[in-house]
């Protein structure tokens, strides 16, 4: 009977971690996707499932004493709950896993994206004379080709030597870190306009030099930030 009380206690102690993953996995699940989504799960259900099992663990002891033949039988019982229950947490921290992976991947997409946006509008801003509305499509293609047209100009000359401040600074090159900045560019293109957040890692698209060039036009965006806002 020694024996039985104390794996008693010990299913009651595992009920009750099993109960605090299972509010840990939907607080997760409710703050990333949101309680509608929550509600959509097995998660409710199986933390209600979860609850009353361990109501009825809780008593065991007393049960223990009472009647034991009828209380080893529950605790066969009870343990093959569990363990289904085990099995169905499992599954549903792999769902989770791979939801909050992609999450990451899309939202690192975003930002990628909305860098190489910023940054081409912060540039034309930058580097066009006061008062020149970049309205059109492949804006930087558009001022690259401005500056080349206009390099004997004053306004020109003023552009250019904006940009070169910025190239050399971040040792930009067209062979470099163009291809890079086209690429976040197509990041976006499926996506919304989320508030960038540099803090995100650089997404898989990029192998580790460019990761390198994706961080220079963060640096850059944000100095442009800085330019255009004074």
């Amino acid at each position: 009977m020694a024996d039985l009380l104390v794996r008693a206690n010990e299913i009651c102690e595992s009920l009750g971690n099993h109960i605090e993953e299972t509010e840990k996995i939907g607080k997760i699940i409710k703050e990333t996707y949101g309680e509608e989504v929550l509600k959509k799960t097995t998660i409710p259900v199986l933390n209600k499932g979860l609850k009353e099992t361990k109501e009825k663990a809780d008593k065991m002891p007393t049960e223990i004493e009472r009647k034991n033949t009828e209380v080893s039988a529950e605790i066969a019982q009870l343990k093959e709950t569990v363990q289904g229950f085990e099995t169905q947490m499992t599954k549903m921290q792999i769902q989770l896993n791979n939801r909050q992976s992609n999450f990451l991947k899309m939202k690192g997409d975003l930002h990628a994206g909305q860098t190489a946006y910023d940054f081409e509008n912060y540039l034309c801003t930058h580097i066009y004379p006061p008062g020149t509305m970049a309205t059109h499509d492949q804006k930087f293609t558009t001022l690259m080709n401005w500056l080349e047209e206009n390099k004997d100009t004053p306004e020109g000359c003023e552009g250019n030597r904006k940009w070169k401040r910025l190239t050399d600074k971040y040792g930009w090159t067209d062979e470099t870190h163009k291809p890079v900045f086209l690429e976040m560019i197509r990041c976006r293109f499926s996506h919304a306009h989320p508030t960038v957040d540099f803090s995100l890692p650089i997404p898989e698209n990029f192998n580790t030099n460019e990761k390198k060039y994706v961080e220079d036009i963060r640096k850059m965006t944000a100095e442009l930030y800085e330019l255009v806002h004074k």
